[in-house]
């Protein structure tokens, strides 16, 4: 038994094992969106991918004649790369769908972005007969030739754009445990640059690959679960509990103004009395969705959570009250956007209440102070819409 070779192997089984418990889990919990179904892809690709390597290794660890399986050698071993190509890709899409660029969610414009992946997999299809990636020799022995380089840089750049991009991103984001997963995100290209580095110093016998790119997974996993924690499971944004350790952490540290918008939907109970819990389950998602459109585009993100029932809060940091005013006009024309594609039999409005956070006011005070501005907005505004209706 070829000692070296059975590490290898059981490296790789150890790492499938524990990516296919990532995977189990994660499809436990998650939903249906595009990001999701990229990272389903992530997870899969790479339990093939070092499934095959493992193979590879096995029969390299019990093999009495290696000469003997040199066509399946090539054959396992071209799958690992076949696999670990389309990992990457996927991993790409589902940075990119995180960041909300929708380039990955349209095939024209994915089809130029999957080129150089394209030419990368066709010439691992083909090395058997080319050698230009690796070679296995009549003996058995793997060599690397001058195109594993580029294969290696090819990975590198894939996540590295990505990562670059996403840890970018992060500096702006307001939510600390929203910009610590994106820095964890961002840092996954280090797992394919120190395999780069260590596969060319100790050798293809040591199954570095499987073993950064696990640990890096688990280590993203890890992180995202104390982030779902803090989510709410309809809405998607924020739940009460992260908001409030949020509003204490930013009273402590802020660089602007510090406002807290506090809203809740109009006649939210009618909606629940007329058309049943489910649309009034869809109609606080339809105002999560205008909530992150609204802030989508604002270089420091405001930060979102669902307060409770039917009523949101948006903290947000700004240099006037002019800025405020349009961020509220933006939530109010995201929402009727929302609204019209909905195609539903009431138009869904909703009253806002802002307050400023002055010297000397507690985490209770500024969410009391948004709460006595929503009343009177909301009084006035109920006023407003009873008498439309009459």
């Amino acid at each position: 038994m070829n000692i070296n070779s059975m590490l290898f192997a059981e490296v790789n089984l150890f790492s499938v094992s524990l990516l296919g418990m990532l995977l189990f889990w994660f499809r436990r919990g998650t939903d249906n969106s595009m990001s999701s179904r990229w990272y389903t892809i992530v997870l899969v690709s790479f339990i093939l991918s070092f499934t095959f390597n493992a193979v590879w290794g096995l029969l390299r660890a019990f093999s009495p004649a290696l000469s003997d399986h040199i066509s399946l050698q090539y054959f396992l071993k071209i799958l690992f790369y076949v696999f670990l190509n389309i990992a990457v890709f996927a991993w790409t899409g589902y940075s990119e769908t995180e960041m909300g660029n929708r380039e990955f969610n349209d095939m024209e414009q994915m089809k130029v972005t999957f080129l150089p992946m394209l030419f990368m997999l066709v010439m691992v299809c083909t090395d058997s007969y080319t050698k230009v990636i690796f070679r296995i020799d009549s003996y058995g022995k793997y060599t690397k030739e001058e195109l594993y380089q580029a294969q290696m840089a090819l990975l590198v750049f894939y996540t590295g754009i990505t990562g670059i991009r996403m840890l970018a991103k992060a500096e702006y984001e307001t939510d600390p445990t929203k910009k610590s997963q994106m820095r964890q995100m961002g840092s996954f290209p280090a797992s394919f640059v120190l395999s780069w580095i260590l596969s060319d110093l100790l050798g293809p016998e040591f199954p570095i690959i499987c073993a950064f790119v696990t640990i890096w997974l688990l280590f993203i996993f890890v992180g995202s679960t104390s982030e779902r924690i803090s989510t709410d499971k309809l809405t998607q944004i924020h739940n009460r509990q992260n908001l409030l350790s949020y509003i204490n952490s930013k009273i402590r540290s802020h660089e602007d103004r510090l406002f807290l918008l506090m809203m809740d939907i109009d006649y939210f109970k009618k909606i629940n009395d007329t058309y049943g819990h489910q649309e009034g389950d869809q109609a606080l998602i339809r105002m999560a969705n205008a909530l992150k459109s609204a802030v989508q585009p604002m270089k420091r993100r405001p930060y979102l959570a669902r307060y409770g029932g039917d009523e949101f809060i948006v903290v947000a940091e700004a240099e006037d009250t002019a800025e405020i005013d349009m961020l509220c006009e933006e939530i109010q024309k995201k929402l009727d956007y929302y609204n019209t594609w909905a195609e539903q039999h009431y138009q869904m409005s909703i009253s806002i209440g802002v307050a400023e956070w002055a010297e000397g006011m507690t985490q209770k005070a500024l969410i009391e102070a948004a709460d006595q501005v929503l009343y009177q907005v909301k009084k006035a505004h109920h006023k407003q819409l009873d008498a439309a209706e009459v």
